[in-house]
């Protein structure tokens, strides 16, 4: 029997994988890349910076949570054209992903779209550029313009958290996170990209104190882009 292979990443990770490859003089452009449901493929362009060559090999998986964390499994039904790159110094390179079923039909699917350097044996001690950028196909129907979404937080032995949960149709990018107490007090919890809610499915963040301190409020965040930050409701309110 075949066995896929697991990866489990966290959205932290995810993002900093971009800043690195950036820092490096790799730039992708776009950072968030969307299948459309009237075509079958989508395009992102590399660029290397460099004074010199750029080796990578691209892989494409399935990003799914679970239990509040981030999975991903080798995608069968997008592939990716070309997978290994070889990108002459200050010269680019296109990647085409090319979906292989239909469309989604009411919720969008989610993969991770994964660009790895690759190792020079004659140079040792390098930190290789590891660049991660999400992809979403669309589906053919309509997607409302904000996901569903509501928190809660728990408390185990691992310490408290909130969770976030997304009950609608397309992901949740969710951005500046911070918690609002009863008193009028605001603590920014995740400065700029805290991470994705995919559709259906919750994500978690770990919060610095016991459970009883983020009693009462509310948290906010930006949500896909948004200028202004939203109140995100409370699962116990509903």
């Amino acid at each position: 029997m075949h066995r896929r292979s697991r990866v489990r990443l966290s959205a932290l990770l995810l993002g900093a994988a971009l800043a690195q490859a950036q820092a490096a003089g790799v730039r992708v452009a776009p950072i968030t890349v969307n299948i459309p449901a009237e075509g079958d493929q989508a395009s992102v362009w590399l660029s290397n910076g460099q004074a010199e060559p750029w080796h990578a090999e691209a892989r494409l998986y399935r990003w799914r949570q679970h239990q509040g964390r981030d999975l991903l499994e080798p995608a069968t039904d997008v592939v990716l054209s070309p997978r290994w790159l070889e990108i002459p110094a200050n010269g680019h390179q296109l990647v085409r992903l090319v979906r292989t079923t239909a469309a989604p039909d009411q919720t969008e699917g989610a993969y991770r779209l994964v660009v790895e350097e690759r190792s020079d044996p004659q140079v040792v001690g390098r930190r290789l550029i590891r660049y991660s950028a999400p992809v979403f196909a669309l589906p053919t129907t309509a997607l409302p313009a904000l996901p569903t979404l509501e928190t809660r937080v728990e408390e185990n032995a691992e310490g408290a958290a909130v969770i976030i949960r997304n009950s609608g149709r397309q992901h949740a990018r969710i951005a500046d996170l911070s918690f609002h107490g009863t008193r009028g007090t605001q603590r920014l919890l995740f400065p700029s990209l805290a991470g994705y809610v995919l559709p259906g499915q919750e994500l978690r963040w770990p919060l610095p104190g016991p459970a009883e301190s983020f009693a009462g409020g509310h948290f906010n965040a930006r949500v896909n882009g948004q200028p202004d930050a939203q109140d995100l409701p409370s699962a116990q309110a509903r």
